[in-house]
């Protein structure tokens, strides 16, 4: 009776042997040359990563060849004229404003200037040489230079600090400031003399200035 079940113990031990003999030689196959496994699963993606690097990189030239022979003249053929025309009329349209935009800015920068020259220039400028000016102005072909030195010395009169100064010193202002210019042997007032005139009218600026 103990023979028998001996027997019987054995053989089911011998069954588990021959179950697990399998995965168990698998497994220690692995862990034996585990090493050499993880080098060739390496290998094997590097060598699909390349693969498809080398497609990539293959399909990019070929879309580079491919535009780089477009023929522009056959392309344009499948554009409808009226839609080239309305981008062309819009382009000019979007130049225009520019344009205008900018000439606008150029004209209120000059406008500025103007202005910051003609009030520096009212702030300097003496009483009587605002008189002379408006005397020119009346004077189609200019003021001949004896005149001129006629009205300087009516001045020097009324105003004691002139002592010391010819006509020379007393138009130089002027002349440099470009409201009056030499004409032959006269002087006569320029536009921008003529001008600043109409400003200080505008503004409301005293003509009755000191000197």
């Amino acid at each position: 009776m103990e023979l028998s079940c001996n027997w019987e113990i054995s053989c089911i031990v011998l069954e588990y042997i021959k179950i697990l003999i399998w995965p168990l030689l698998v497994f220690s196959c692995i862990c034996y040359f585990k090493t050499d496994i993880s080098n060739f699963i390496n290998r094997v993606c590097q060598f699909k990563i390349s693969g498809v690097e080398i497609i990539a990189e293959q399909q990019k030239e070929t879309q580079l060849e491919s535009k780089s022979q477009i023929d522009t003249k056959t392309a344009a053929e499948s554009i409808p004229s009226k839609l080239i025309s309305d981008l062309v009329k819009n382009f000019r349209t979007e130049y225009n404003n520019i344009t205008n935009e900018k000439n606008k800015l150029l004209n209120d920068i000059a406008v500025r200037d103007i202005i910051i020259d003609y009030e520096r220039i009212y702030n300097i400028i003496f009483g009587s040489q605002i008189n002379l000016l408006e005397y020119l102005k009346n004077q189609q072909s200019g003021l001949p230079r004896r005149e001129m030195e006629l009205f300087f010395e009516n001045v020097k009169k009324y105003n004691y600090i002139f002592v010391d100064w010819n006509l020379n010193n007393y138009i130089n202002f002027l002349v440099q400031q470009k409201l009056i210019e030499p004409f032959g042997v006269s002087y006569q007032i320029t536009p921008k003399g003529s001008s600043f005139l109409t400003y200080i009218s505008n503004m409301g600026y005293s003509k009755n200035k000191a000197l």
